[in-house]
């Protein structure tokens, strides 16, 4: 899936995606992304807001909350730009701020839906360069090209025994 000028809403039943997007805010209110969006009342969101010194990811199932993650100790700061991926493969979702891991949790509530911007209390949100990918096989972690793989060498020391048991 991807998304551009020329449409004006987007399929409903996106599956395994990873969307990146930068985001800030010249508020202390809450900033996100709303993901695998159905209506009002079901999807799941990430939001961090300065005020609240959060950083949460919550699922909202006919109009109820449960938070999934969180991080109490962070929010936002105002004025500064965050790049921020989520990553939804079947029942996993990942999540990452500045590149650094946030979350990665698993939940089976919502496998599809759409994805939206997040603002609360905050009229000087800002959002841009939002990139969708779709993640149709399952994702790659780490495959080195032919022509690097004669430099790729694997150290294996062990722990407290001695090297690990591949066999």
């Amino acid at each position: 899936p991807s998304l551009d000028s020329g449409h004006t809403e987007q399929p409903s039943n996106w599956t395994d995606y990873r969307f990146s997007v930068y985001l800030s805010a010249a508020a202390g209110g809450a900033i996100g992304l709303v993901f695998r969006y159905r209506d009002d009342n079901n999807y799941y969101r990430f939001s961090m807001s300065q005020f609240g010194m959060y950083r949460r990811l919550v699922k909202r199932v006919d109009g109820t909350w449960t938070v999934l993650w969180e991080d109490l100790q962070r929010g936002h700061l105002v004025g500064q730009t965050y790049s921020l991926t989520i990553e939804t493969y079947g029942s996993r979702l990942i999540g990452y701020l500045d590149d650094v891991l946030l979350f990665s949790v698993v939940d089976f509530e919502f496998a599809s839906g759409r994805l939206g911007f997040y603002c609360w209390r905050n009229t000087k949100a800002h959002f841009e360069r939002l990139e969708v990918e779709s993640l149709g096989a399952p994702p790659v972690l780490w495959q080195p090209g032919f022509a690097t793989l004669a430099e790729v060498a694997v150290v294996d020391q062990g722990a407290k025994n001695g090297p690990s048991d591949w066999s």
